[in-house]
């Protein structure tokens, strides 16, 4: 049989209110786990639905602090704001890990094809006289006895003109270029539309001093241009081509002439056509586009030596059915300027 005494009892006593408070204890910290807990939980689904606003959604759950465990709190936040960088830092490491590629380096090697356009303006050098003698001009027309109304050298004298041209030219190019470095060398052909008129007229008097005057007119027309040149040129910063070209030049010439005087009244006229090959020398400037286009500038110098040919006139006015030889000759010298766009290939 067991005796309690009074020390038994209280030992009793105070043996169960410690082990009442433990367990309170432990209840209170569980409590404030599951609190925390769900404050990290409900934090986290904040930030997900508000797109990483974490200060607006601290905000907005202030009121789970109280009685919540502070250490498992500042865990949870400091896990969320590592979650919303991670994405910025790894994207910023993916932009540095990945520079852009280096631009393409542009080279003028290969076949090209274009078309231009631009403008031209020259001079031609003419004369016109009478070689051979007919009823009109009989040998005492001729130099230097000059005894008639009308000579031959009042027509010479008329015919030494200076006829300026100008006029539209435009067309299709084509070529090759080979670059090594810096050098680039290159042929090229073009066909053109070149339109180069002009016209004038010289009117002097009679050198045998009698009443009357001798009129000649001369005027130059072209058909078209052909070139085929070499050019020589420098690449400057890979799009840029400075260059210098030569070669050969054909046209069709086609001068014309009238003749008049007063004396007694005769007119004539006459006109040449002649496909004549001269010589062009020039440069340009051109530069290399997107996708290997080619914007550029050219000029050209264009000479052509003197078309020339003799024309059988009949001046029945003074004199009769026989005709007179007259020499017709002009030459030609042409500016060009002109813009080119072309693409290679």
């Amino acid at each position: 049989m067991w005796l309690w005494s009074e020390e038994s009892h209280t030992a009793a006593r105070q043996s169960g209110q410690g082990r009442s408070h433990s367990a309170g204890r432990l209840a209170v910290r569980s409590r404030r786990d599951r609190c925390a807990l769900t404050w990290q939980l409900s934090l986290f689904r904040c930030v997900l639905r508000h797109g990483n606003n974490l200060g607006g959604c601290l905000v907005l759950s202030k009121c789970k602090f109280s009685g919540c465990a502070m250490n498992k709190i500042l865990i949870g936040i400091t896990a969320i704001a590592g979650l919303i960088s991670a994405p910025a830092v790894a994207a910023d490491m993916a932009v540095k890990a990945s520079p852009p590629p280096p631009p393409a380096i542009a080279t003028w090697t290969g076949f090209y094809l274009g078309v231009n356009a631009g403008g031209n303006w020259g001079t031609s050098d003419s004369s016109t006289s009478v070689v051979s003698p007919g009823d009109f001009f009989g040998p005492s027309c001729f130099p230097p006895t000059n005894t008639c109304d009308v000579n031959t050298v009042d027509v010479q004298n008329a015919g030494s003109q200076k006829t300026r041209t100008s006029g539209f030219v435009g067309g299709f190019q084509a070529g090759y270029n080979w670059q090594s470095g810096n050098t680039m060398l290159g042929i090229e052909t073009d066909f053109e539309y070149l339109r180069s008129a002009g016209s004038s007229s010289r009117t002097v008097n009679l050198v045998s001093g009698n009443p009357g005057t001798v009129t000649v007119g001369s005027s130059m027309s072209t058909n078209g241009l052909f070139t085929l040149r070499p050019r020589l040129g420098w690449v400057i910063n890979n799009n840029w081509l400075v260059y210098a070209t030569g070669g050969l030049a054909v046209s069709d010439l086609r001068p014309s002439w009238t003749f008049s005087e007063t004396a007694f009244g005769n007119t004539a006229a006459g006109s040449l056509s002649d496909t004549k090959a001269g010589w062009t020398i020039g440069g340009g400037v051109e530069a290399m586009l997107p996708d290997k286009w080619i914007l550029g500038a050219e000029y050209l110098f264009v000479d052509f030596s003197n078309v020339s040919g003799t024309v059988p006139v009949v001046l029945p006015l003074g004199g009769g059915p026989a005709p007179q030889n007259f020499l017709h000759s002009a030459d030609l010298q042409t500016n060009i300027v002109r813009l080119r766009l072309s693409k290679q290939f």
